[in-house]
This record gives structure tokens, C-alpha cells and sequence, in this order.
């Protein structure tokens, strides 16, 4: 039997790294979260399963947008709604 080797641009290579980042970070710091946040095992397991909660709503309304509209338009929405998220401000503290 031959190995197929899979060759990832640079853009889903990093896609790919972010998303396993996403999904391992709770392990990494489950025992900062548990005694920081008095967690035990069912509310971490809510926390952590909360990505892939996220991930799958985004999923479904982005796939039929993308099969609909086709990437060269809805891409450029998303990036735009990302960055006008990033942008606003979460907890303003003013006079500290």
C-alpha cells in the first residue's frame, strides 16, 4: 500500500494550526481553569465543548452562503464582520 502525501498551502497550513490550537488549549491549561475558576469536570467539559458547539453553528449559515454566493463575495464579508468585531470594544476602563 502507498502513502498519499497532501500538500497544504501556507494559508490552510495555518487555518489547520489554529484550529488544532483551538481545540488542545483547554488540555494544555484545564488545571490553571479548574483551580482559578473552581471547575470541576462537568463545567470544564461545557467550556471546552463550547468551540465545537460555536464552530458547527457558524458552519451550516457559511456553507449555504458559500453554495448560494460563491466565496468571491461571501469571503470578503466575513473577513469585514471579523475585523468590525475585533475593533469594538469590549470592557472600556476609563480613568485607570
Amino acid at each position: 500500500m502507498s502513502q498519499r502525501t497532501i500538500e497544504l498551502s501556507p494559508y490552510q497550513q495555518c487555518r489547520q494550526f489554529f484550529y488544532y490550537f483551538c481545540r488542545s488549549a483547554n488540555a494544555l491549561i484545564a488545571g490553571d481553569l479548574s483551580r482559578d475558576l473552581q471547575l470541576n469536570a462537568g463545567p470544564l467539559g461545557l467550556l471546552t465543548s463550547l468551540f465545537f458547539a460555536a464552530s458547527a453553528l457558524t458552519k451550516l449559515p457559511t456553507d449555504i452562503w458559500l453554495d448560494q454566493w460563491g466565496s468571491r463575495w461571501v469571503t470578503p464579508a466575513l473577513i469585514f464582520v471579523g475585523a468590525h468585531q475585533a475593533k469594538l470594544p469590549v470592557n472600556e476602563v476609563k480613568g485607570v
